[in-house]
């Protein structure tokens, strides 16, 4: 029998997060209890996690949970189009300092959005459980389809990219942190493991302000586009997510990303963003760069902000960089 093998793999990425980061410590553990469908392109499904186990996002080797997990399972020969992930729980280990004292989570469950009322003492160091008020469900569309053949092994691969630093939402004082994070370089479901990514940013200025996204695409061993993601750099930037459609031919891109908030209205694939860019890798340059914002399926042009006070401009250089896989 042939495998069909799920793997979650941490990608080393460089990136240049703007801002100064005040917070240190480490995240030791972030888990997910999840629910993971592939849908097939006749809109069938098969459960790959059915939402009963923790997995582990965080890790520092190449051997998961999730690929342990799943190893023997193979789902029927078929073109997998689409995945949908619904998350129950979120686990939490990790420390943190301020400058003036360190701050651990303890051994406790409570409802997301709730103090995590963290210790100053190691003794009571565990794992926070956050539970979101009602499970979140994120359906995404491969950029790259994942085809199953009879006889051949095949692999659905997780990548996941953080930031050095880390981030905190907080009431008041930071022992009252509502949830702590490290900022998502890139993040997307492919179909094989990449062995290149092509970065690059881009900015919006209006006002005197400027904000910036961080575009990120994941390519296979023969230079084909196998996903990509699409990074806050700032808070008002964009808020786009994964890549669900990609189109190349030789250097030019036809791309693109959801909303991060498109399932919000209970409305799947009408909030997203277009793009169309030349990305030159001799060069490490990209040009004839053009964003279309759609929202509820009405096109909106290159335009950030209620008011369209923004307007977009390309900024720095095409980064293509080999993939190391831990």
């Amino acid at each position: 029998m042939k495998r069909f093998i799920i793997a979650l793999i941490a990608l080393l990425i460089n990136s240049n997060l703007f801002g100064i980061v005040t917070i240190t410590g480490e995240r030791e553990s972030f888990q997910v209890m999840l629910k993971l469908e592939l849908i097939r392109d006749d809109n069938t499904s098969v459960t790959l996690l059915d939402g009963t186990k923790y997995v582990e996002l965080k890790s520092d080797s190449n051997t998961t949970g999730i690929a342990a997990s799943l190893s023997a399972v193979r789902p029927d020969d078929g073109v997998y189009t689409k995945i949908i992930y619904t998350v129950y729980k979120y686990k939490h280990k990790l420390h943190i300092n301020d400058g003036t004292a360190d701050y651990y989570t303890t051994d406790k469950s409570i409802v997301q959005g709730e103090s995590w009322n963290l210790s100053t003492n190691i003794a009571e160091y565990g794992y926070t459980v956050t539970t979101p008020p009602s499970p979140i469900r994120t359906e995404i569309v491969l950029a790259k389809p994942l085809e199953l053949v009879s006889g051949s092994d095949a692999s659905l691969i997780f990548v996941n990219k953080y930031d050095a630093g880390l981030g905190v939402d907080y009431n008041a004082t930071i022992d009252q942190a509502t949830w702590i994070y490290e900022p998502t370089v890139a993040s997307s479901f492919l179909p094989s493991i990449p062995t290149q990514t092509r970065s690059f940013e881009i900015a919006y200025v209006g006002s005197g302000d400027e904000v910036r996204n961080k575009i990120t695409l994941f390519m296979g061993n023969t230079g084909e586009l196998l996903g990509g993601y699409m990074m806050k750099l700032s808070e008002a930037a964009f808020n786009a997510t994964y890549l669900t459609v990609g189109d190349q031919n030789g250097d030019d891109y036809i791309l693109s990303f959801q909303d991060a908030d498109d399932d919000s209205d209970g409305i799947h694939g009408d909030d997203y963003y277009d793009i169309n860019v030349t990305l030159d890798c001799s060069n490490n340059a990209y040009s004839n760069f053009r964003i279309d914002v759609v929202v509820d399926n009405v096109h909106l042009g290159d335009v950030i902000g209620e008011q369209a006070i923004y307007r977009t401009v390309t900024v720095g250089d095409l980064n293509c960089s080999d993939v190391t896989v831990p």
